[in-house]
Order: C-alpha cells, then sequence, then structure tokens
C-alpha cells in the first residue's frame, strides 16, 4: 500500500502545455487574468508566450500562432495576473477563449542550472584583447606563430574539448603603472553569475518555444509520427523505441530537404528578378546554373506526373504505304498510295490501387 501510495506521490508532478482560458482583461489591453494557478506549475514572475490555435491540428497549414510576451506578476491557487509586454495581434485575445500558455517553468521542467568558470585575464592594455583571444580558443593559433619550428603530421584524430563547466566567464584586466607601483584595473567586466544565467534561461526558453511553434505549424507534421518517435521500448520504460542516432538515411533525408530549400531559393531569385535574374552571373557560372535548372524542372515534371498520373490515354496514328504490293511476288503495282488510320483509347478504372491498377481498358 506504501509503495503505490508513494508511486501515487511520485507521479503527480508531471504536467502537460498547459492551457488556459482567458477570464478578463484590463481596459489598455496590457493586464491580462488567466486561470492557471500554483497546482497548474505556474511560477512567479515566470516569462511566457501566449499562444492560440487557429486551426485544427490535422489541417496542413498555420495551426498555432503566438499571441502575445507575458509576465507573470500575482500568482494564485487558481489564477494568475499576467503583463502583456509584446503583443502581436489584440484581436486574438478574446475574453473566454482557450489558449496555451508556454511559460518558463513549464518548458524548461527538468533542465539543471549551467555550470560557470570565471577567467581573469590579465596584460597591457595594447595586448589585452589578443590574450582574452587566445584563452577563448584555447591557445589553438599559438603553434601557428611557431610553424617553421615543428614538423606537420597527419592529425591523428579530430581536436577534443573537454571542462567541467559549460560556461568561462572572462573578465579582462589591464596592468597600470604608477611610479615603481603596479596595479589592476578593470578593462571589461564579464555579468554576475546570476545574470548571466537568468538570459541563458530565457534565451533558452525563447528558442524552445520557436522550436515548438515551427514544428507543429510544418505542414508535413502530425501527431501520429510524432508520438511513435517517443515510444518506449515495451520492456524498459526507461528507453526511446528509436534511437536518438543519426544513420544514413536520415542523413540523405536531410541532404534531400537542403537541396530541396536551396532550390527554391534559386527559383525565388528568378521569379523576383525577372528576365534579369542572370545579370549577376558569369558565363561559366550561368552555364552551370541553366544546367541545374532544367534538372529541377525536369525533377517536377517527374515528381507531378507521380503524383497526379492521367487515369485516360488516347492516341492517334495516320500512316501511309509507298505502294500496293502486298507479297514480294507482287508485281501488279498500282498508281497512288493507300493510308492506315489508328485511334485507341485507354482507361485505368482503379488508379493508384497497389494491385489492380495494372488492369486497364
Amino acid at each position: 500500500m506504501w509503495r503505490v501510495l508513494l508511486l501515487f506521490v511520485i507521479s503527480i508532478p508531471t504536467w502537460a502545455l498547459p492551457e488556459a482560458r482567458l477570464l478578463t482583461q484590463s481596459s489598455s489591453g496590457k493586464t491580462a487574468v488567466f486561470n492557471l494557478g500554483v497546482h497548474d506549475g505556474i511560477g512567479e514572475g515566470d516569462y511566457a508566450v501566449i499562444v492560440k490555435q487557429i486551426r485544427d491540428i490535422d489541417i496542413s497549414d498555420l495551426r498555432l500562432v503566438p499571441v502575445a510576451k507575458a509576465r507573470n506578476i500575482k500568482i494564485n491557487p487558481d489564477s494568475s495576473v499576467w503583463v502583456l509586454y509584446h503583443i502581436y495581434d489584440q484581436e486574438l485575445l478574446v475574453k473566454g477563449d482557450q489558449f496555451l500558455v508556454l511559460s518558463e517553468s513549464a518548458m524548461l521542467r527538468g533542465r539543471r542550472d549551467p555550470r560557470l568558470g570565471r577567467i581573469t585575464v590579465i596584460d597591457s592594455k595594447d595586448k589585452a584583447y589578443d590574450a582574452a583571444k587566445n584563452v577563448l580558443t584555447n591557445d589553438q593559433d599559438r603553434l601557428s606563430k611557431l610553424k617553421s619550428k615543428y614538423r606537420k603530421f597527419a592529425p591523428a584524430h579530430e581536436r577534443e574539448e573537454r571542462s567541467s563547466v559549460d560556461f568561462e566567464l572572462v573578465d579582462l584586466e589591464k596592468w597600470e603603472k604608477t611610479g615603481n607601483v603596479r596595479s589592476r584595473s578593470a578593462l571589461v567586466k564579464s555579468p554576475n553569475n546570476d545574470d548571466f544565467k537568468r538570459n541563458l534561461r530565457l534565451v533558452t526558453f525563447e528558442k524552445i518555444v520557436t522550436g515548438y511553434l515551427k514544428k507543429v505549424n510544418d505542414p508535413d507534421f502530425n501527431y501520429a509520427t510524432f508520438y511513435d518517435a517517443q515510444m518506449r521500448e515495451v520492456t524498459n520504460n526507461e528507453f526511446k523505441r528509436h534511437n536518438t542516432f543519426e544513420n544514413e538515411y536520415d542523413k540523405f533525408v536531410e541532404d534531400q530537404a537542403r537541396k530541396k530549400t536551396s532550390d527554391a531559393r534559386i527559383y525565388r531569385a528568378m521569379l523576383e528578378k525577372g528576365e534579369t535574374w542572370s545579370d549577376d552571373f558569369s558565363d561559366e557560372e550561368l552555364h552551370v546554373l541553366l544546367n541545374d535548372v532544367s534538372t529541377l524542372q525536369e525533377k517536377d515534371r517527374r515528381a507531378f506526373l507521380i503524383s497526379k498520373p492521367n487515369p485516360y490515354v488516347i492516341s492517334f496514328d495516320y500512316g501511309q504505304y509507298l505502294n500496293d504490293g502486298q507479297t514480294d511476288k507482287d508485281t501488279a503495282y498500282r498508281r497512288g498510295s493507300r493510308y492506315a488510320l489508328d485511334v485507341n483509347f485507354e482507361a485505368n478504372p482503379f488508379i493508384k490501387h497497389p494491385v489492380l491498377e495494372k488492369f486497364t481498358l
């Protein structure tokens, strides 16, 4: 009994993306109250992005749009007050409508605070920035200045960096001399650890929200594929059924998608510039580009024919014989000539069926 109760208690703090209803809004539109409270995973002082669903998830179009950026200023057990410091579309903020409140606490739950280190670099004023650059790059260019003294061999392995911290904050100082006394004075001071962690947390939060909206609004996105990628092993729930390692097929798909984006960029440049699109290319570059464009056009034509095959085919043949001889021994040729006319019509009633598409009339 105690084990079951303990498991229940441990399983309580698992929230999905918090949905909220807009209870009320101030006359200026800068303050809003949502029915989200402490028990919904909202933290005091949280930053959030208010998102609204404008279309069904199954529709291949823009589904979720950001409405406003907000910060929590008061939190109650069952409600919270937010300042909307950046509103994208005021008309979407309708009292009583449902919204997704992508809060900082919900999106970053489970992440540990970054480990920070701090380095102080001291040098003369004219050399301080070079010294700081060498420190940030782990002196990777130091040996290049003395390359004449070393023999070059093939690299045994790629460069590896290992550290016990996630980020190094660098304070840059210079030497100052007053009489016979040398002292240090600050030249560039990095932010303190708490400010850096806070700024890094907000940047990470915005990147996660942007990535989420970009993924969900992708026309090719669907939750069936998304959930399939998150499926856990039946025998061990700790591991996903699909690993996160990139295989050769994933690389191929990514390369094809990247090339498709590059091809689309070429087409867009041609459409925007009209007939003058080739002004910036030399003869050699234009020759290569025209070959690429013809290849792209053929790819598009093949893709179009595959996606929209024609279920009907009609053909018309006309021929004319040179003489009237029926056999090799036939010598009674008449003047004039005979003609042949042929009309064919074929229909495929089961187009795109994996088996019956081979049957035609």
